[in-house]
């Protein structure tokens, strides 16, 4: 088995964490493949957005702060979330995403990683722009911007904010609170808003990221999740292009009420489950993940992936 078809097999068989992270692996690729072509062959493929030059391909996928660049450009409100150049831009953003990521997909289920990479991605994009535009030390400032990372913020701080007391072993210091390390990484970029960094625009995004993932996290407990919007847009353009049957099923009303009261049986998401799952959400908030019993970890591992 090739490389490539090992790739194919992961992102088939995968779930959500892997998928994203095989994009964000394959364009790096591909952006990479392009530089060493680039210089290779002495194409010079490179152009100039906003002041700043970059590699032609990077350029076509980077996002800015320059709203009407955006609406020139609105494939780039999503795509700037999977783009990279830098090797230890995209080693650092997966590590921790593949980490976290498969925390929160083990607590939470395999469907709400999608909605919340690519709302956090958003969400990060939009600060980013804001600030940019009407804060007075980045007025008239336009800087293109790249990279995973309000989204891995997003995934981050909404895990933790969910599970604040999840362990976390880290060389060294041993066991961590996710909690602890979720409030490092803030006040890193809010220290950063003095001006300091280099990255100032990558700090802002973050923080965006980070903002929306507390808040997701914070509604979920309340039994509101925002990932249906991602699902409710999404099906929304997949039935502008579904072709509709000519043909009118009527359904016999006593076999569908029959099916329904089986279907809502068998639901693992039955009020009963979900209080089940909520309860054992509370104890690893309070004393951690290992406190739980086997058997426990087992019911909520098959639930999350319902």
């Amino acid at each position: 088995m090739s490389l490539w078809d090992k790739f194919l097999y992961q992102y088939r068989t995968g779930n959500a964490v892997i998928k994203l992270l095989i994009i964000n692996v394959v364009v790096f690729a591909v952006i990479a493949l392009g530089g060493i072509l680039n210089f290779m062959f002495q194409l010079d493929l490179y152009t100039t957005t906003s002041g700043v030059t970059q590699f032609i391909l990077t350029d076509w996928l980077s996002a800015s702060s320059d709203p009407l660049f955006l609406l020139s450009r609105p494939w780039t409100i999503i795509t700037y979330m999977f783009t990279h150049e830098g090797l230890w831009h995209i080693a650092i953003n997966m590590l921790i995403f593949y980490y976290i990521g498969t925390i929160f997909v083990d607590l939470l289920g395999n469907q709400r990683m999608v909605p919340l990479y690519i709302f956090g991605g958003i969400a990060g994009l939009f600060l980013y722009v804001l600030m940019y535009n009407i804060i007075p030390a980045f007025q008239g400032v336009r800087i293109p911007i790249i990279g995973a990372s309000a989204s891995v913020m997003a995934v981050m701080l909404a895990t933790a904010t969910y599970v604040p007391n999840y362990p976390i072993r880290l060389i060294l210091l041993g066991t961590v609170p996710l909690k602890y390390i979720a409030a490092f990484y803030v006040v890193i970029d809010v220290l950063a808003l003095r001006g300091t960094s280099g990255n100032l625009g990558g700090h802002i995004a973050h923080l965006g990221g980070a903002l929306y993932g507390f808040l997701y996290a914070r509604q979920l407990t309340r039994g509101t999740d925002w990932g249906k919007y991602y699902y409710m847009i999404i099906n929304s353009f997949k039935g502008m292009f579904k072709r509709k049957p000519k043909v009118r099923v009527v359904h016999n009303e006593r076999s569908t009420n029959k099916k329904s009261k089986k279907a809502d049986a068998s639901n693992p998401r039955s009020k009963m489950t979900q209080e089940r799952v909520d309860a054992i959400l509370d104890k690893i908030s309070k004393s951690g993940y290992n406190n739980l019993t086997q058997e426990e970890k087992d019911f909520l591992f098959k639930a999350s992936k319902e």
